[in-house]
């Protein structure tokens, strides 16, 4: 009689629930990853919203055109928003400040300003 040798093909259970194991780390470390670049995504939409906004401020003062419709804008668009105008003689100090969630998970200050300074070339 002869014996036949016993061939064994694919993988045990053992080798699937670690490389399942593995599989499963590397995800949750992606996905911790992009909910981070989301945040700082958001972070950088509101700086680059509150710095057109500062712009625009601007503008208005050279122009100048009342800015009071403009607070009201900062304030439905940017989170805790606030905008700041200070005069001392012809220059025009003018202040964003809104409050961001990535920053303050971070541990660093929540509230950031946006800070322009416009000269008022009409008397």
């Amino acid at each position: 009689m002869q014996q036949k040798g016993l061939i064994i093909n694919g993988f045990s259970l053992i080798e699937l629930l670690l490389s399942l194991a593995i599989f499963s780390f590397a995800l949750l470390g992606l996905t911790q990853l992009s909910v981070k670049a989301m945040l700082m995504n958001h972070s950088a939409y509101l700086y680059n919203l509150a710095n057109q906004q500062a712009f625009a401020a601007a503008e208005l003062i050279r122009t100048q055109c009342a800015v009071e419709g403009l607070q009201q804008e900062i304030a439905k668009n940017l989170p805790v928003g606030k905008l700041q105008i200070s005069k001392q003689g012809r220059l025009n100090f003018i202040t964003i400040s809104w409050y961001d969630k990535y920053h303050e998970q971070q541990g660093q200050p929540a509230l950031n300003t946006v800070k322009l300074t416009v000269y008022e070339i009409y008397p």
